[in-house]
């Protein structure tokens, strides 16, 4: 069972994992960031200690989860070496065994959300995806997922797997709001609200939660109406990076 728990870093992940946990009853013993800033600041937020200092890391908590940069988790395991409790990171794309040479007991913890340090924490509605070196590394951490969300947001699966959902996660989430952005600075250019898109955009979202969204694709490009779309290249002139990206997503929803 994790009762403690060690934060490996302090941005936006550890940052509302952290509130989450506590908000749950469990123990945060402490935090680590190489950004002393970032450490006060987390550690006033959550109100425990903190260092910017590997060799303070508390040697027996019962879990130390890497909420830190792909590049840099296996470079702070090793500087860490071996503890007591179970390492696991939050990565979407890092193996399981980026750990293996370092610890015994290891695995992953994986929230599928975006989190904002200056955005309220998102609703306990999320997947946690898990994986463990052994049974009892992912059945620790599986019960650890299940004490934060409902137990059907909790999915055990490979590293395989998880690389896809991340690549689909990138698709669904980061492509898509820098679609967002890419529409509010035309807005602002004609001094039209970004406000106005929102209903849309929410509604596209509903849409896809009962239906595939190949079939629910709506728009021009799917009318194939050549003069709307032409109209829009032609006002995208001025933008050539736009107008690229408006011909080719137009060219892959006519093919689909």
């Amino acid at each position: 069972m994790i009762k403690t728990i060690v934060l490996i870093g302090a941005g936006n992940v550890a940052t509302h994992l952290g509130g989450l946990f506590q908000s749950k009853g469990l123990e945060l013993v402490q935090i680590w960031s190489r950004s002393i800033n970032s450490v006060k600041t987390l550690s006033e937020k959550l109100k425990i200690p903190g260092t910017n200092k590997l060799d303070e890391i508390v040697d027996d908590a019962d879990l130390y989860l890497f909420c830190v940069t792909d590049e840099s988790i296996l470079h702070i395991a090793k500087l860490i070496g071996s503890k007591k409790g179970v390492f696991a990171h939050t990565s979407g794309s890092i193996g399981l065994d980026v750990f293996k040479e370092i610890s015994s007991s290891f695995g992953v913890f994986y929230p599928l959300q975006t989190f904002s340090k200056n955005s309220l924490m998102p609703a306990n509605e999320f997947p946690i995806c898990i994986e463990g070196n052994v049974t009892n590394d992912m059945e620790r951490l599986k019960n650890l997922a299940e004490t934060v969300v409902k137990s059907k947001w909790v999915h055990i699966i490979n590293s395989r797997q998880r690389k896809v959902l991340h690549i689909a996660a990138v698709f669904s989430c980061n492509f898509s709001n820098y679609m967002y952005g890419v529409s509010k600075t035309l807005l602002d250019q004609e001094n039209v609200p970004f406000e106005l898109l929102l209903p849309l955009i929410e509604e596209t979202n509903h849409k896809i939660q009962s239906a595939d969204p190949k079939d629910a694709q709506t728009g021009p490009a799917i009318r194939k109406d050549e003069r709307v779309i032409q109209d829009h290249l032609d006002y995208l002139a001025t933008y050539p990076s736009y107008k690229e990206l408006y011909s080719f997503i137009t060219k892959k929803i006519i093919e689909t």
